[in-house]
């Protein structure tokens, strides 16, 4: 259930203008993607919570792959890592090791 009573139609169509650059086998992150939104429809109303609720209903169906991030309180070479090892693990490589361990 949206926290939001209505979602607008432009609200749907700052998530769509935005997963619409993302093709079959990439990986989105739920917090660039919010990133993004913000930036460029600023008059969106919905919290980050119903943004990505509506990214993964956008993206059913889709070959991409979600990398939930967007409630990470990390610095930015940690969630570029995180990244990185979402990446590696989408693409076969084990990536067990951990954060803490480097």
């Amino acid at each position: 259930m949206l926290k939001t009573e209505v979602i607008d139609l432009e609200t749907y169509s700052a998530v769509y203008a935005v997963i619409s650059g993302y093709r079959a086998d990439d990986i989105i992150s739920t917090a660039f993607a919010v990133d993004e939104i913000r930036a460029r429809f600023p008059e969106c109303r919905c919290d980050d919570e119903e943004l990505v609720g509506l990214m993964v209903h956008a993206m059913s169906g889709k070959k991409i792959a979600v990398s939930f991030d967007h409630r990470v309180a990390a610095s930015p070479s940690e969630l570029r890592n995180a990244i990185h090892a979402s990446l590696a693990m989408a693409n076969g490589y084990d990536v067990s090791w951990s954060a803490e361990a480097r």
